[in-house]
């Protein structure tokens, strides 16, 4: 309908928006509300180093900040999102906080002086020091500038630079006759190797001739002539092999001039490196022995981390299944507390409407006494004023009476009231206790609430102390993998060492087939005799003949 008011709609509208809670608490006397984030960003400067930065929960750090600061209870209340205050309270805050960071940047701005007065007088001392020494250096100039042994030394000077460039010429010319030396010696090597091949290229052609001729005129020379091509074979191979050698010696001539002032040098660091190599190589296969026992101690304790592994992981899911349950039933009790702290606003919203209208029967109360005295007063007035006035008498009693009525009626208004205001005690009692028991609910809801989070709290404490010890066995994992890196590593190494070790078998060998090279030579030269004498034997049976 227009231009009505339904004031219970209207009531109903106010206290879903909130406004009649903030008259409440307004009339309770905490205008100034702020919520905790605010607060704490606010005015945690009042409490330096109280709360930790990665504190996340906002009520408690509100607490401890206020604590801290040593407010007195009847000034604030803490509610479940913001923080009260009474009427001049955050304007003492803010005082506070303006004096803290007027504080802060004075200590500041006294700091910033210090620093650049510092400065300052550094560069002033540097200053004084750098022309006490242009002023001590200039005397200085002045009086050897006219000194006569100071002009003879820029004279003599020079002179000595030259002395100095000639013994310098002359170590040169020495180290360029050394390397002509050692050239010279090269070639000489080079000289002899030649010759040697060509003597042994004459040898295998006349040894082929040799065997050609036997292989016609002897059957039974077959046997040595087969032999004598196995060695020629070998021969051939061996004189491939110093003809590379000659090509390689070739190439490396002309390196030689540089490299000979190295040689001397890493002749003697390789005679140190390889006995170092030999303890190195000895220690090595002990290493390498050593190596592949941990190796295996490490394969086994890595199977007993991962066995160990899958039963914390068995236990962790066991946990994560608790704490899914505990929070089902955390949920099922916070839906109990909203449910609780509905009805008792219902509550709290019905007794205000009560002491409402208590209220306003407690007004007219006062009113009707304010109204008896008034009545009491004028009866005394009219009582002393009956001798003055006797010819208003019968009018006063007529007005006496009327006054007396209204009194009885006044009086009989206020039983009623007194009736009334008796059921409205009754039904706040009523709801007094209504208002007790849903308290005792709430209070059995937060005990469980509290019971549930601690050992929320339990389960999630031993679900780190879970996943610690999973860490500390990942850590150890990777520990032995790394473990396991070096041991590779080192079997490269010792691999390495290995191969060099067969080098230089190689080269052992080497020398020794010189040596076997040498030997055919002389079997040779012994064959050559043999054969002497068997075309001796072959003419004394043709004269025979």
């Amino acid at each position: 309908m227009p231009l009505k008011i339904n004031a219970h709609l209207v009531l109903e509208q106010l206290r879903c928006n909130g406004v009649l809670e903030g008259i409440r608490i307004c009339r309770q006397g905490f205008p100034n509300r702020i919520p905790f984030q605010e607060f704490r960003h606010r005015y945690e400067i009042l409490t330096p180093n109280l709360i930790p930065k990665s504190f996340v929960d906002g009520k408690e750090a509100c607490k401890r900040i206020i604590e801290a600061l040593e407010l007195d209870k009847y000034y604030y209340r803490i509610g479940q999102s913001k923080v009260f205050f009474r009427a001049g309270m955050l304007a003492h805050l803010e005082e506070e906080r303006d004096r803290k960071l007027c504080g802060l940047i004075i200590s500041f701005q006294s700091q910033c002086r210090a620093y650049l007065a510092r400065r300052l007088y550094q560069k002033r001392v540097q200053q004084s020091n750098a022309i006490r020494i242009l002023q001590r250096n200039g005397l200085a100039w002045l009086k050897l500038r006219d000194w006569q042994w100071w002009r003879l030394y820029t004279k003599v000077k020079p002179l000595l630079q030259v002395t100095n460039q000639e013994e310098a010429i002359r170590k040169r010319e020495e180290e360029l006759n050394i390397l002509r030396d050692r050239l010279v010696n090269n070639e000489k090597d080079m000289l002899e190797t030649q010759l040697l091949l060509d003597k042994m290229v004459e040898e295998r052609v006349s040894l082929q001739a040799q065997l050609q001729i036997e292989s016609d005129d002897r059957a039974g020379a077959e046997e040595l002539a087969d032999e004598l091509k196995q060695r020629n074979i070998k021969l051939e191979d061996v004189v491939n092999d110093l003809t590379i050698r000659l090509e390689e010696v070739d190439d490396a001539q002309s390196k030689l001039i540089q490299s000979n002032k190295k040689l001397d040098e890493t002749v003697k660091d390789l005679e140190s490196q390889l006995e170092d190599e030999e303890s190195a190589r000895q220690k090595l296969m002990l290493d390498k022995k050593n190596l592949e026992n941990r190796l295996k101690e490490l394969q086994e304790r890595y199977a007993q981390m991962q066995d160990a592994n899958e039963r914390l992981q068995l236990e962790k899911r066991s946990v994560d299944n608790k704490l899914i349950q505990l929070s089902d039933l955390l949920q099922e009790g916070e839906d109990k507390a909203k449910q609780g702290m509905k009805y008792r606003q219902k509550l709290e919203s019905q007794l205000s409407e009560l002491t409402e209208r208590y209220e306003s029967e407690l007004r007219l109360r006062e009113f009707a006494e304010k109204e008896k005295k008034n009545i009491a007063s004028g009866i005394a007035q009219q009582s002393s004023m009956l001798d003055e006035k006797h010819s208003k008498i019968e009018y006063l009693t007529t007005e006496l009476g009327k006054y007396e009525a209204e009194l009885v009626q006044l009086r009989n208004k206020s039983d009623d009231d007194i009736a009334t205001i008796s059921g409205l005690q009754k039904h706040s009692r009523k709801l007094e206790l209504l208002l007790e028991e849903a308290r005792e609910d709430l209070e059995t809801e937060k005990k469980q609430k509290l019971s549930l989070q601690s050992k929320m709290r339990q389960l999630e404490q031993e679900l780190a102390d879970v996943q610690a010890l999973q860490e500390e066995q990942e850590i150890e994992k990777h520990q032995i993998l790394n473990e396991l890196d070096t041991a590779r590593l080192q079997l490269k190494d010792s691999k390495k060492r290995v191969d060099e070790d067969v080098i230089q078998q190689y080269e052992e060998q080497f020398k020794r087939f010189t040596k076997d090279l040498d030997n055919v030579r002389q079997q040779l030269a012994d064959a050559e005799t043999a054969q002497k004498r068997i075309e001796n034997s072959k003419k004394k049976l043709q004269q025979e003949v």
